[in-house]
């Protein structure tokens, strides 16, 4: 079990790590108060209702496959965007390139 719980630490460091140089700190702090909202109404919501643990697994369950959904498609609408940009930058590359060479 230590090994276990060694690997998860590990992970959430280097998480943590590769999150901090890729945001600043005010950013972040912004990004987690917005998910925080919606976090403690599901919360909220499975108090107040009684539910019981297995009712509450299944919704967090189709929640947690809403949120990859809307993951893989944001990805895809973010990698056609670059793509698309870097199209565009080859093109305007060449057409620097040949303008030179005029």
């Amino acid at each position: 079990m230590g090994t276990c719980t060694q690997r998860i630490v590990a992970l959430c460091l280097l998480l943590a790590t590769c999150t901090a140089q890729e945001a600043s700190k005010s950013v972040r702090a912004t990004v987690y108060n917005i998910f925080r909202v919606p976090l403690n109404a599901v919360v909220v919501t499975v108090l107040l209702n009684n539910m019981s643990t297995a009712t509450a697994f299944f919704w967090c369950a189709i929640m947690l496959a809403g949120a990859f959904i809307a993951a893989m498609l944001l990805n895809k609408i973010v990698m056609h965007t670059v793509a698309a940009r870097k199209a565009e930058d080859l093109e305007d590359g060449s057409s620097l390139m040949a303008a030179r060479e005029n």
